[in-house]
């Protein structure tokens, strides 16, 4: 924390500054909370944190719990769902540290939910017949992923219901050259079926 908010002072000062801060911080939540405020930092050796009660919230936890709640039966309301789990997604957690460990294990799980109501909200939008809303998740997915093979067929799929059957084509194309370069294999019998059924 030093490093990142005073940079330029010698560790002890940053370290008296941090200090100093928290006391601040402290002081600032105690006169707008009242007296419970005096337990939402604490501290555990070197390590700093906020101490949410059960009435706080926080957005990637608003988002986890509005992305596991999509397990179930396809629907318009299912859709509405993932709509409202997919608006709650704020982006990367924590972006500037992207490459810190104490960070790490929460953003992968973030972004294996993304990818879920990703792929969720592809399905459903192109069940309701809303191909062109679907492409834009397939293409968020693929550039996550770009060797799930069943996204690509998710594409090709809502290229061609789109009337986009040569961007469909084409994705097959794209698929093939990429399967063949990243792991030496050919598409699945799936998608090459489907290929020759937009053929």
């Amino acid at each position: 924390l030093t490093e990142w908010l005073w940079p330029d002072l010698a560790p002890q000062r940053a370290l008296a500054a941090l200090h100093t801060t928290l006391h601040a911080l402290r002081q600032s939540l105690q006169a707008g909370l009242g007296p419970a405020a005096a337990d939402l930092v604490a501290v555990e050796g070197e390590q700093y944190g906020v101490v949410l009660g059960p009435g706080d919230e926080w957005d990637a936890a608003e988002f986890l719990a509005a992305a596991g709640a999509l397990d179930t039966e396809p629907g318009a309301e299912r859709l509405e769902r993932v709509a409202a789990a997919e608006a709650r997604y704020t982006g990367v957690f924590l972006p500037e540290w992207p490459y810190e460990t104490w960070a790490q294990q929460h953003r992968e799980r973030l972004e294996r939910a993304y990818c879920q109501v990703l792929e969720v909200a592809a399905e459903e939008l192109t069940r309701a017949g809303r191909p062109v809303a679907a492409v834009r998740r397939y293409e968020l997915l693929l550039e996550r992923e770009p060797e799930r093979e069943h996204w690509h067929r998710g594409l090709m799929r809502a290229f061609a219901q789109a009337g986009e059957r040569g961007l469909a084509l084409r994705q097959y194309h794209a698929c093939r050259v990429l399967l063949r370069d990243a792991l030496g294999v050919d598409p699945s019998a799936q998608t090459q079926d489907l290929y020759r059924s937009l053929l």
